[in-house]
């Protein structure tokens, strides 16, 4: 089976580009080789391509800056799945798309399920939305992940990392709740729903995609200086434990971002497992690359 994947350079999409399976032959795709804002070049590239499945990793991802860049966002995240959805319908071809905790609102208390109602709060997680609906009504399938990680692509892990050993003095929200999930958990489960579905289906639904368990910003931060520790480095760097309101984010944030994932195991049989074995092996790989001698 042949397989385009759209933000290949992404964290999600080197992951998958990285976990191929075999006797799928994958095609990546990054920004600098499709810009999915040009809608033409695009459907252009799937009409060349002509997939037996697509997965889009791509997205627009930056929360802050999508307050007063609304036309991109809403291109890359809501109009090009749209698109992307519609093709794969008309052509039974399995569209997988990753959505995000951000369409909710925060506010519930628990884990929040496919069937709650999104309410996003900022421009990034309405756009998501928008593209999200659109997926579904075309009969493709959404993958909800939520704090997503890896070490290739700058984040909340990489940030955390090199602040505390270079000294840094990191203030970190511990009122957001929610289970960082690593890139290669998220691609996994791709590929394995993917498998499940196998060609000329669609692959249509919503499923939460995340690690099992939660914690919050502030405990995944002094979860990873653990982890430097036990590495037998240096920890120079200092934690503090703030509130979301005291820093200085241009769009607001959900507080609870945590999802229930009791429907991908039910469909598919899938455990993505706990939040604290994929983030200790993203430390490991961050320290690798940036060549920290391990004692």
């Amino acid at each position: 089976m042949m397989v385009l994947v759209l933000g290949a350079g992404g964290q999600i999409g080197k992951s998958l580009m990285k976990r191929v399976p075999p006797g799928v032959k994958a095609v990546g795709l990054t920004h600098a080789a499709l810009d999915l804002t040009d809608e033409s070049a695009l459907w252009s590239a799937l009409e060349s391509y002509s997939p037996e499945a697509v997965i889009n990793a791509a997205a627009y991802t930056a929360v802050d800056r999508a307050e007063t860049e609304s036309a991109a966002a809403f291109a890359v995240n809501a109009r090009a799945p749209e698109l992307i959805a519609h093709w794969c319908r008309m052509r039974a071809v399995p569209f997988i798309h990753f959505g995000t905790d951000y369409v909710f609102d925060g506010t519930k208390n628990g884990a929040y399920t496919e069937a709650d109602p999104v309410s996003p709060v900022n421009v990034y997680g309405r756009s998501k939305a928008e593209g999200e609906a659109a997926v579904i009504r075309e009969g493709g399938a959404v993958l909800r992940v939520g704090w997503v990680h890896a070490s290739t692509v700058r984040g909340f892990v990489p940030w955390v990392v090199k602040g505390l050993l270079a000294g840094g003095d990191l203030r970190v929200a511990g009122d957001q709740k929610g289970a960082p999930t690593a890139a290669r958990t998220a691609a996994a489960i791709a590929w394995q729903v993917l498998s499940a579905v196998g060609p000329n289906r669609a692959a249509g639904g919503l499923y939460h995609a995340a690690s099992s368990g939660v914690t919050t910003r502030f405990e995944a931060a002094c979860f990873i200086r653990d982890c430097l520790t036990q590495e037998g480095l240096a920890v120079r760097g200092k934690l503090t434990e703030v509130k979301t309101k005291d820093i200085a984010f241009a769009a607001a944030r959900p507080l609870n971002c945590v999802l229930a994932t009791d429907r991908l195991h039910r469909v598919f049989g899938i455990e993505a497992g706990p939040w604290q074995t994929g983030l200790s092996q993203t430390v490991r790989r961050i320290l690798s690359e940036i060549s920290v001698r391990i004692g």
